[in-house]
């Protein structure tokens, strides 16, 4: 029992995928050792090469398969691609050995004798190495003319030294690519064989090259990165049917509130001339958000957002935009159900100046929203599948579904046209109150004027009489009436055109002459 568990261990991956690359090490050594057996005696006759360029190709196969289990088991990278390849060879060469048996059958007798009638692939022979350009001029040379080439110690040290020195120069190239120079507005995750090791800011970042360890750049904690919400968008296949919003807004087109067509839904059983392609629930509904008070609006989104936790977010990565999609989408739903539509967007603007508390909750929309996708963050990373980021701010726009646009355009034209009016009214009520309050204050000063002008007259005429009134009260001048008398009732007598005098003690009749008519 001890032994199977132990056999099932090991075949676990990536125990399995290094005892897999073990084994087509240990195969292509053997395969090797026999290709360098053959490729010596190939001048024995042609099934000793034909068989040499075979081991080649199953040589270059045992490698090939060796090393792509080796990536898998240690730095988890599955190379499928030079499988194919080594496939396509092999099915080539099987091919080519096929298609030489098939033709040797009509081939003459004496070709198919000895020899000749061995089957080799010219396939496989392209995996033989060809002697050098500079092998072939040293032997011409030393053919015709009697120069060894070899026999030259400049040409020799060159020989010599030139493979350990590209050999040299390729290994401190690959050494080098272990060293990265990291911007400020950079960090680097710090891998080793795959697993996480550590995390290093802005600088010289020295590390072993792959694929023994694996430095990954991502942004530095200062960067703030954008990601626009699609998911809030409408699909371009509703949007195409969406009634056009109104061209001309100063000639608003009447909405019929009654009729259930004029915000893009039809009733049962109604089947207009024009009518559209008929859209699904969803496809309908797509690109408006569900409110408190049981509307809808439309929701742009733009969310900004830091790396906290490098490792996470390399994990999270190459899921980050459609987990963001959801994280927001989610959020805004959950904040938008418990707002009305007074308290996302300006609906009705002549509640603006009043309203203070629904002012106040728009400003705040987009703060609640941030802070609601921060929630879901958290909950993420609570439950151990964090993205590694925080919401550094949220950029939304609402408005109104294109369906109501021409509505809400009519109503806010015809609360405008009031509002003028209204204004023209008080203009012209304040401007006639102006010009009455300015003729009362005319009227007004004439009759102080005129008051005042026969105040001074009176009491120019009765200045002699108030002389007279003191004495005559006072008794100290007895005569004084008599006198004043005598001296006025010439002035009054001489303004009269004519005077009958009678006698008061007379008690005879008096007959005065009325007026001639």
């Amino acid at each position: 029992m001890p032994v199977q568990l132990a056999l099932s261990a090991s075949l676990r991956p990536p125990g399995a995928a290094l005892i897999a690359g073990v084994a087509a090490f240990s195969l292509a050594f053997g395969t090797l050792v026999a290709e360098l057996f053959f490729s010596m005696h190939a001048g024995r006759g042609r099934a000793w090469a034909s068989l040499a360029n075979v081991l080649r190709a199953a040589l270059l196969s045992a490698l090939v398969i060796a090393i792509c289990a080796v990536l898998l088991a240690y730095a988890g990278v599955s190379s499928l691609w030079p499988v194919y390849a080594l496939s396509a060879l092999s099915a080539a060469i099987a091919l080519e050995f096929a298609l030489r048996a098939v033709f040797s059958w009509f081939a003459p007798p004496h070709t198919r004798s000895g020899d000749a009638s061995v089957p080799d692939s010219l396939v496989a022979s392209l995996l033989r190495l060809r002697p050098s350009p500079l092998a072939r001029f040293s032997a011409q040379m030393r053919n015709r003319y009697g120069i060894d080439l070899r026999q030259n110690w400049v040409l020799q040290s060159v020989a010599r030294l030139l493979p350990a020195a590209i050999g040299t120069i390729a290994v401190c190239a690959w050494l080098l690519t272990g060293v990265v120079m990291l911007g400020p507005e950079q960090r680097a995750v710090y891998e080793r064989f795959g697993a996480f090791v550590r995390t290093q800011d802005a600088g010289l970042l020295v590390a072993w090259p792959q694929p023994f360890e694996t430095v990954l750049l991502i942004p530095g904690s200062a960067r703030v990165l954008e990601q626009r919400i699609s998911a809030l968008d409408r699909d371009a296949r509703a949007s195409a049917v969406d009634p056009a919003a109104a061209t001309d807004s100063s000639q608003p087109q009447p909405l019929p509130l009654g009729d259930a067509s004029s915000w893009g839904f039809q009733s049962d059983g109604a089947a207009p001339d024009n009518a559209g392609p008929t859209l699904s629930d969803a496809l309908a509904g797509s690109g408006y958000v569900l409110i408190g008070d049981n509307g809808g609006v439309q929701l742009s989104a733009t969310l900004y957002y830091r790396v906290v936790d490098p490792y996470a977010y390399v994990l999270q990565k190459d899921r980050l935009d459609s987990a963001l999609q959801r994280v927001v989408a989610a959020a805004v739903v959950e904040v938008t159900a418990s707002r009305d539509l007074d308290a996302i967007l300006v609906a009705r603007p002549e509640l603006l100046s009043t309203d203070q508390q629904m002012a106040l909750k728009r400003e705040q929309l987009r703060g609640d929203m941030a802070q609601a996708v921060q929630r879901h963050l958290n909950a993420l990373a609570a439950a151990h599948a964090g993205l590694g980021i925080e919401v550094a701010r949220m950029d939304v726009q609402a408005q109104f579904p294109a369906a109501a646009v021409d509505a809400f355009n009519s109503v806010l034209t015809s609360l405008q046209t009031a509002d003028r009016n209204i204004a023209d009214a008080r203009t012209q009520a304040e401007t006639i109150r102006q010009g009455a309050q300015q003729s009362a204050d005319q009227v007004l000063q004439n009759a102080q004027a005129t008051a005042t002008g026969r105040v001074a007259t009176a009491q120019a005429e009765t200045t002699t009489i108030l002389q007279l009134e003191t004495p005559l009260d006072a008794n100290s001048d007895p005569g004084l009436l008599a006198r004043a008398y005598r001296d006025r009732i010439q002035q009054i007598l001489s303004k009269a055109g004519r005077v009958t005098t009678i006698d008061p003690h007379d008690a005879s009749s008096l007959v005065l002459q009325g007026k001639i008519q």
